[in-house]
């Protein structure tokens, strides 16, 4: 898994930091095919997570973490989960 994600047989869980850092549930996750991808980041066959929300409009397939807190795919790039920037 990656340091903010981790799933059992029923559920996943993202890490959220802050003042009170807790373990919340991922919604709707696939868990027989979550994994790790990258240090900060996980996905099933449908979705990308960075800590225990979805990272909106990422493509599993191609995506990679690049360096810390950061990833790309096909798309654009992102930094916390959030897309940054158009790659077109």
């Amino acid at each position: 898994m990656s340091d903010f994600n981790f799933c059992d047989k029923h559920s996943a869980w993202g890490l959220v930091l802050g003042k009170d850092s807790y373990w919340s549930p991922i919604k709707n996750v696939d868990v027989d095919n979550f994994s790790g991808a990258g240090q900060y980041y996980a996905k099933d066959k449908q979705r990308v997570y960075f800590s225990d929300h979805v990272v909106k409009g990422a493509d599993p397939v191609t995506f990679k973490e690049t360096t810390y807190l950061q990833a790309k795919d096909k798309n654009r790039t992102y930094s916390s989960g959030f897309g940054a920037t158009n790659q077109n």
